[in-house]
């Protein structure tokens, strides 16, 4: 099964989204992680153990394709790449859907050891953060972050079933008329940028052939 998904992944990939996927065999209790380049990519598999990423590339292969600066530890990319490893090793056994919701809101910066909302929190809040993000060519306090989160496990997968967030995990509103006001550098961006109100964990489901007719 994980076979097959690889091959229609990786066949005639003109690179259009470059990005890390995460796969799991319910059956079996398999996992993976393709990471696909636009000429290279890279494919791990277990069946005990766990995946992360933080949009920057891990593998030699794909990393060969980008200019991104892996040995800066204090950006955003490589500081939740480091507190996602610190959350997965300290509660490899414990993990649940519960935990998983609470790791999407988590505010703790990997780089500087402290607890505050900022680029580098797996809860993003580059809105709040002075020093931008200079790899996606973002300002500071530029009006950006985590906005939505989904969690599921095996169980919850072989029902059609996932949790899913709208709104930053942390449950913190994003009032666009506010932020224009602390921030009019930004006020080009007035006529389009909205608010984001932050609405509970809800639980989705597939329909079946049934409820569809």
């Amino acid at each position: 099964m994980i076979d097959d998904w690889v091959k229609i992944m990786v066949a005639e990939n003109n690179g259009g989204y470059a990005n890390d996927w995460l796969v799991g065999n319910i059956k079996t209790g398999e996992i993976a992680w393709l990471e696909l380049g636009t000429y290279n990519h890279a494919l791990d598999r277990t069946f005990d153990g766990a995946f992360v990423g933080s949009n920057m590339a891990a593998s030699e292969q794909v990393r060969a394709e980008t200019k991104f600066n892996y040995d800066d530890k204090s950006g955003s990319c490589t500081a939740r790449g480091q507190r996602w490893t610190q959350l997965i090793e300290a509660n490899r056994t414990l993990i649940d859907v519960e935990m998983a919701k609470r790791f999407l809101a988590d505010h703790h910066d990997a780089f500087s050891g402290k607890d505050s909302p900022n680029r580098n929190t797996l809860c993003g809040h580059l809105e709040l953060d002075d020093r931008g993000a200079p790899e996606w060519e973002r300002g500071p306090y530029y009006p950006s972050g985590a906005y939505d989160g989904k969690v599921t496990d095996s169980d919850l997968a072989s029902k059609g079933k996932f949790w899913a967030h709208w709104g930053k995990p942390c449950d913190t509103d994003f009032n666009a008329s506010s932020f224009l006001s602390l921030h009019q550098e930004y006020s080009w961006q007035q006529p389009h940028l909205r608010d984001v109100k932050a609405y509970p964990w809800t639980l989705f489901k597939a329909a079946s052939k049934r409820e569809i007719s």
